[in-house]
């Protein structure tokens, strides 16, 4: 079955944080009778202007989820504020606030003046570019208690990624292809190295110098470097027989596991190991039991290297999405993206579904040499070969636009022919290439 879906919605949260209310005139907490004990807000819809592949500008709306904005409600200085700054092309001018209170709730949208009017939680709209201010009426109208509201936008550097190069001697030593995978803290470059395999490591965190290259070893075959995936505490990959091999985390012992074959290994999340064979797309938890969770579009596989990213949906954390995204023959236009739901019961447990590109989707993710993708600052970002620019897909990989100049690409990374590899460590994107570059990108970052 086709997947599709044509809303945008980027995944934001809510903190509802009850408290005590306090007299104004007393600094001990008593039983609240004025109060208001918890604050959220509804749905953001936004505007934004993105630079389309044929250089024209289109104009979307990304809805910004209420439930990921948190809030605190400081009762001895009454305010209410995000914890976290939002990004700073949010519109704030229309936001519906949903208020629990321990009293009758009016509100003043402007300083100026200074009447309060009647406030109707869940309905009425605010606006938090102007000053705000909540008065909360004892229901016996005997006290009350006035907060001052604030929902805090970042600068346009919150939003813009700042990259740097480590000295000279930081950098990696691969050459050629290669894949990039994190486990246990810890950075693993594998390199084809002339059809023997290698691997090197350092600390995520970058506190230590590159290991000297060393052999994949223990299997009578080759181990398929650009299949390696991380699934629990052990990285998996085909060997050019098609079993499944396992190794610790240092990449360099490797064991096959059961006597199945596969003709490609495709991803991972939380629960469970994903692979293809001539039958589908199968998975397990255990790596014994094996069945079909995709039986369609099985010629839109992405070949090696895949890039695979899961994450909680943003409704229920027992469910992850997952997403994957490569290269076809099949497709000539567009890399191709797979997405699921995976659940640990099995009765929620989704099969895969290939994203197919149609009309009503005209923003597929362009076909680029070495696509590769990864999820940074709760969004998907993906790039490749000419190496001009970054895109991102706020909806699970169904729809993809070139960001703004503030995200880009490293500038001496442009129309590079080099192969190269990408993933999140230590709160930072990491672009490595062949030939010893390294960069690393953060987000408001200089």
């Amino acid at each position: 079955m086709k997947y599709f879906f044509s809303t945008i919605c980027l995944m934001m949260v809510t903190l509802c944080v009850a408290t005590s209310c306090l007299k104004d005139d007393d600094q001990k907490a008593e039983a609240p009778q004025c109060a208001i004990i918890s604050f959220k807000v509804g749905d953001i819809k936004s505007k934004m202007t993105i630079q389309k592949a044929d250089g024209t500008d289109s104009t979307f709306t990304v809805s910004l989820s209420g439930s990921t904005i948190y809030f605190n409600i400081d009762q001895l200085n009454n305010r209410i504020e995000t914890i976290d700054s939002l990004p700073s092309w949010l519109n704030i001018s229309r936001v519906v606030p949903t208020i629990t209170s321990n009293g009758y709730v009016y509100v003043q949208q402007d300083a100026k003046d200074e009447n309060f009017t009647t406030f109707t939680s869940g309905k009425d709209s605010i606006d938090f570019t102007k000053p705000v201010h909540f008065l909360c009426v004892s229901y016996d109208g005997t006290a009350t208690k006035t907060y001052q509201a604030f929902m805090h936008l970042g600068t346009t550097d919150s939003d813009s990624l700042y990259w740097t190069t480590p000295a000279e001697g930081a950098m990696h030593p691969v050459s050629g292809q290669h894949r990039s995978v994190v486990l246990d803290d810890r950075v693993l470059v594998f390199s084809e190295n002339g059809g023997n395999p290698t691997v090197t490591s350092t600390a995520a965190d970058g506190t230590e110098s590159w290991t000297t290259p060393a052999a994949l070893t223990g299997t009578t075959a080759t181990i398929d470097y650009a299949s390696v995936t991380v699934f629990g505490s052990h990285l998996y990959a085909l060997d050019t027989e098609g079993h499944l091999c396992q190794s610790d985390a240092t990449g360099t012992e490797w064991a096959t596991v059961g006597d199945r074959t596969f003709i490609r290994l495709l991803a991972a999340d939380g629960t469970y190991l994903y692979a293809a064979d001539a039958t589908g797309i199968l998975t397990s938890n255990d790596l014994e039991n094996w069945r079909l969770c995709g039986t369609t579009d099985l010629e839109m596989l992405p070949n090696n290297p895949i890039s695979a990213e899961f994450y909680d949906t943003r409704t229920n954390t027992a469910l992850q999405n997952v997403v994957m995204m490569g290269l076809s023959n099949q497709n000539t236009e567009n890399a191709v993206v797979w997405y699921k739901v995976s659940s640990a019961d099995e009765q929620y447990d989704q099969a895969w579904n290939y994203i197919s590109i149609t009309p009503d989707n005209a923003y597929g993710m362009p076909r680029l040499q070495n696509v590769q993708m990864l999820r940074y600052h709760n969004a998907l970002l993906a790039f490749g070969a000419p190496y001009d620019a970054l895109y991102r897909s706020f909806d699970n990989g169904i729809t993809w636009h070139k960001a703004v100049s503030l995200m880009a690409l490293p500038t001496d990374l442009k129309d590079s022919t080099l192969p190269t590899s990408a993933f999140v460590a230590d709160g930072k994107i990491w672009i490595l290439q062949s030939g010893g570059k390294l960069w690393k990108g953060e987000v408001g970052k200089k």
